[in-house]
């Protein structure tokens, strides 16, 4: 009903994000994400968006290509939410808990990231950020101060 009700009160928004919880293996809660309100250029370079929180509408979806990348492993969902941004979507945080993370050791994001995982998010960050690497290090200190007004993790 969250979701709905949001984008009945808010036709000109095309994509909304909410709070995550992350859950063990056991289907237990060990933490909470909060996050931050949208910010455009903070989504080129860091994969904030938790995918299990997003909705949009279907105009958004074909507007950006009504398809995923599917050649990607690990970062599926941030080169679309990047393709969503670069169409015109617009977004919105609901501060609202809309979906739930399971960590556990045989997830992809946990046992192979380092390779595969870095190389298509320095591509994305290349493709759609387009700053140089100094650049992007004042980014980096501007969004780690961003994000950790904004994130708290809280652990269980």
């Amino acid at each position: 009903m969250t979701v709905a009700t949001y984008f009945i009160q808010h036709p000109e928004v095309d994509v909304i994000y909410g709070n995550r919880l992350l859950i063990d293996a056991n289907g237990q809660q060990i933490g909470e994400w909060d996050l931050p309100y949208h910010d455009g250029e903070l989504l080129k370079q860091v994969d904030y968006i938790p995918q299990e929180t997003a909705f949009w509408r279907r105009s958004a979806w074909e507007k950006a290509g009504g398809h995923f990348n599917q050649s990607l492993h690990f970062a599926l969902d941030w080169e679309f939410f990047l393709r969503l941004q670069a169409a015109g979507a617009r977004f919105a945080h609901i501060p609202k808990f809309l979906g739930a993370f399971r960590v556990h050791s045989e997830q992809k994001t946990q046992s192979s990231f380092r390779g595969r995982g870095v190389s298509e998010m320095r591509e994305l960050r290349r493709q759609y950020g387009g700053t140089s690497a100094t650049a992007r290090i004042a980014q980096h200190v501007r969004h780690v101060s961003f994000l950790a007004r904004h994130i708290l993790l809280r652990t269980h």
